[in-house]
This record gives structure tokens, sequence and C-alpha cells, in this order.
């Protein structure tokens, strides 16, 4: 509250209550800022870790700060192309320091665009929610609902023009447009660069990504507006606002490549764990079909060669197709317990198999065969997820 009351005051006595201000260069500096990132961004070796090993947020924190370090970076160079007036209101918020530990703040914070109702009018609000629910909605064409985003984006402008609602709203009509645009011609380019390069994006995920993007344009403000900077960079007149919507751009950026990436390691290692459980598969396959048809077949009551393959193919089966169908839904590493399920439930099934094809053996002799089958299967497969997970993790 005492910071409400402090910008508040400050609102009052300092700053002028309308200002004229074009914050479409956000949606400029947003849609290059991304391609500035995709481009300097090093993920490869980070990747090929990440996915072979369980140290998930380790690595993410690598990736995550070269996003915050590569966002401040570029708007720093931006500012450095502006007029001296920009530079010092940049210097005067702090510099390319200032900005880094904003953006991380920003990640760090429970900050939401539900906040702005504590700063901006009812009817402002109305209007955020409107925007972002068309961001949300269905459409026909792209270029209808262009026009329809420019349409509210303009009567945002025209209806709102103190300095906390510019502040906060027209990030938002900015980057919804220019947002909108980047996701839909270049999506590609991201699950490309993270070596996903068989997965579709799907509508669904396209649209979240650009609704966390456009409330990203909303909260970006809104932090600027609380901490107190962004009414004094407002008080400088035109240079200050030039500047402002250069951070709050930068901040923007940060955020929706923070979103970006955790949603393609998420991806990303799903592909490689899936791909690692698809190849154990089939080496355990190939070892069980070359053991276990001599061995079912060894001795005076062994079965006959087509008892001793269907058995080791069912066994196979049996094991395998289930596991399979499993990490497609869900990849992710297998708990203790369940393991300990998967070869109770592979032992019982071993021994069905074994009283339905033989009357030779008595129970407890076809007991110990399927327990010791099954703890074959177990030696083979860890034996060989050990290898395949080695060689994931040094592969360059």
């Amino acid at each position: 509250m005492w910071v409400l009351a402090f910008i508040s005051c400050n609102n009052e006595n300092n700053i002028p209550t309308k200002v004229d201000t074009n914050f479409d260069k956000i949606g400029e500096i947003h849609n290059a800022g991304l391609d500035y990132i995709l481009e300097n961004l090093h993920i490869d070796k980070v990747i090929s870790r990440s996915s072979a090993s369980s140290e998930v947020h380790e690595i993410s924190a690598v990736i995550y700060a070269q996003v915050n370090e590569l966002s401040s970076q570029y708007i720093t160079q931006l500012i450095a192309e502006e007029d001296t007036d920009v530079q010092d209101a940049f210097r005067q918020y702090g510099g390319e320091s200032k900005l880094l530990s904003d953006i991380v703040a920003i990640d760090n914070s429970s900050l939401e665009v539900d906040d702005a109702a504590k700063v901006l009018s009812k009817e402002a609000n109305i209007y955020l929610s409107q925007y972002l629910r068309l961001v949300d909605s269905q459409y026909d064409s792209d270029a209808d609902f262009q026009n329809k985003l420019r349409a509210i984006g303009s009567l945002i402008t025209e209806k709102f023009t103190t300095v906390e609602e510019q502040m906060i709203l027209l990030p938002v009509t900015s980057v919804g447009e220019y947002s909108f645009q980047y996701w839909n011609e270049n999506a590609w380019k991201w699950y490309a660069k993270f070596g996903t390069y068989g997965y579709e994006m799907k509508s669904q995920v396209r649209s979240k990504i650009w609704k966390s993007d456009v409330a990203g344009g909303a909260v970006a403000g809104l932090h600027l507006w609380f901490s107190g900077t962004g009414a004094a960079l407002a008080a400088t007149g035109p240079s200050g606002w030039t500047a402002i919507g250069m951070i709050i751009a930068g901040k923007i950026i940060a955020s929706i490549s923070l979103c970006i990436v955790s949603f393609y390691l998420v991806r990303s290692r799903k592909d490689c764990y899936m791909n690692r459980k698809t190849i154990s598969s089939i080496l355990v396959i190939v070892i069980v079909l070359l053991v276990g048809v001599p061995f079912f077949m060894y001795g005076d009551d062994g079965y006959s060669f087509p008892q001793a393959l269907l058995m080791t193919v069912l066994i196979d089966v049996l094991c395998y197709l289930p596991n399979n169908i499993g990490v497609v839904k869900e990849a992710k590493e297998t708990s203790a317990l369940k393991q300990i399920l998967k070869y109770i439930i592979v032992a019982a099934l071993i021994m069905l198999l074994l009283i339905f094809f033989d009357s030779k053996h008595s129970f407890a002799e076809s007991l110990c065969i399927a327990l010791g089958v099954t703890f074959f299967i177990y030696l083979s497969d860890t034996i060989i997820n050990a290898s395949v997970r080695k060689l994931l993790k040094t592969k360059k």
C-alpha cells in the first residue's frame, strides 16, 4: 500500500496527467529482440546434457541466465543508438545492470496481469480484459483478426492517456499485434533451435504462448510503475518515454523467451527420453529373442522351436509394448515402485505362459524359470538403459 501511496503522490505532484506517446516501437523491438535471442542463444551442449540427465533445474538456470543477459544487452545496444537525452534517461534508470536485475526480479516475483486492477481504473481494466479475451479467441482469418486487434488497440490508445494507463496498456496493444505476426511466422525456428524438428506446435499452444506474451506487456509496465522508476522517467518528457518503451520491451522479450525456453526444454527432454526408451526396448527385445529361444529349447524336456519362439515373442510383447505406449503418453522417468510392480507383472505373465504351454514342469519349477527369466530381463534392462543414457549424455 505504501508503494501505491508513493506513486499516487508522485503522479499528482510531478507528472503531467496526459502524455502523447507512440509505443508501436515496443512491438518492433519485441520481434527483433526475439530473433536476436534466438540467434545468440547457445544451447546445443546444454540441451544434450539436460536431456540425458536429471539436472534439469541446473541446466535451465544456465539457459535462463543467457536469455536475461541477452535481453539486457540487446536493449542496451539499441539505447546506444538513440540520442543523448534517451541515453541520459536510461542511465538515470540505472542502465544495463538495473534492467538485468529488474528482468530477474519480474521472473521471481508473483506479479500478474490481474494486479493491474490496483493501478488502473475500472474502465481501463475492462478494456484490458477485453483485449486479452480477444487474444484467446478463435478467428477465421489472420487479416480479420489483425483488424480487430488494431481496432481495439486504437480505442485504448485514444481513450486512456494518463501516465499509468499508457505505461501498462500501450505495451499490451503494441506487443499483441506484433506477437501475433511473429509466432505465426517464426514458431518453427524455435523448435528447430531446440532440436524438436518433428514437433508441430498446436494452435492451442501457440495461442497460450501469444497470450502470455501479451500479458507480459502489462506485467512489464506494471513492474516499472510499481518500482517508481517509470514515474520518474515519464517526468523527464519524450526522451524518458522512449527509454520507458525500450526498457519495457526488454522485459517482455526476456519474459516470453523464458516461457518458450521452458516449454521447449520440456519438449526436448521428452523427445530424448522417448528416443532412449525406444532404443533400450529394441535392444532388450533382440537380446531376449536371441537368448530366450535357445533357453526354452534346451534339454530333453525343452520346447519345440515354434513353441519357444512364440513364447519369447509373447514375453517381449507383454513386457515392452505397454511400456512404449506409456512413454508416448507421458515421458517421465519411471519410479522405483513402478519398476518393481512392472517386474512382478512380468514374472506373473511368464508364469502363466509356462503353465499354458507346458505340462512337463511342476509349479515350483515353472516359478523358478519365471523368476530366472524376469531377473535376466531386469539385468538386460538395467545394463542397456545405463549404456544408452551414458551414450546420449556424452554425445556432442
